[in-house]
């Protein structure tokens, strides 16, 4: 417990350098991050749209919506809008 209590005193950053130099044996950062999440961007044509948002709002743990533009719009949401990226 005392090294999982010393890596959350870490910035994120630092905890990742430190898992993909495979130092700690450790795989997952997901509670160690505080209010930061890993985010990936996904582009759908505009008729699964919907579908993947329902499934977002489902799975929202593992899943969750951060932003969503307008069909052939090609701007993301302010980055204040999506505030706990990284």
């Amino acid at each position: 417990m005392p090294f999982t209590l010393h890596l959350r005193s870490r910035l994120p950053s630092a905890i990742r350098s430190l898992i993909l130099q495979k130092k700690p044996n450790i795989r997952n950062i997901s509670s160690m991050a505080g209010e930061l999440r890993p985010a990936s961007l996904v582009v759908l044509p505009r008729s699964l749209a919907p579908a993947f948002e329902r499934f977002c709002q489902a799975n929202t743990g593992p899943l969750p919506l951060l932003g969503q533009s307008e069909p052939e719009k090609w701007m993301l949401p302010p980055q204040g809008a999506i505030s706990e990226t990284r």
